[in-house]
C-alpha cells in the first residue's frame, strides 16, 4: 500500500483493491514536538509519528514500512533565489546568442 501525504493529509492509498473503499488510512502527526507553525514543503506533511489504521474490523499485518520525505530548507527565499538564478542563466544564454550573430 502507498499513501502520498501533504499538508492537508494522506488521502486514499494505492496499490491494493481495498484502497478504493478507504479501508486503510494513515495519519501523520507531530507527537511531543512542534512545527513552529511553519508551512510544510510542497507535497509533504510535517510529523514524527505515522499511524497506520484499518477502518474496518479486519486485522492487517505489516511486514515492512518505509517513510520518505524531503529535506527541510531553512532559507525562506530559496525558491526565489533559484528562480532568479535560472532567469540570469537564460539572460546570459540570450546575450551569447546575440554576440554570435
Amino acid at each position: 500500500l502507498t499513501w502520498s501525504c501533504d499538508a492537508s493529509g494522506c488521502g486514499k492509498c494505492t496499490g491494493y483493491s481495498s484502497c478504493s473503499d478507504s479501508a486503510y488510512s494513515v495519519v501523520v502527526s507531530a507527537e511531543g514536538a512542534t512545527t513552529d507553525d511553519l508551512p510544510a514543503p510542497s507535497g509533504c506533511a510535517y510529523g514524527n509519528t505515522v499511524k497506520l489504521q484499518s477502518n474496518s474490523r479486519a486485522t492487517f499485518w505489516v511486514h515492512e514500512i518505509a517513510v520518505t520525505g524531503k529535506e527541510i530548507i531553512d532559507d525562506p527565499c530559496l525558491e526565489q533565489k533559484r528562480e532568479l538564478a535560472a532567469a540570469n542563466q537564460r539572460l546570459n544564454v540570450a546575450e551569447k546568442k546575440v554576440k554570435v550573430l
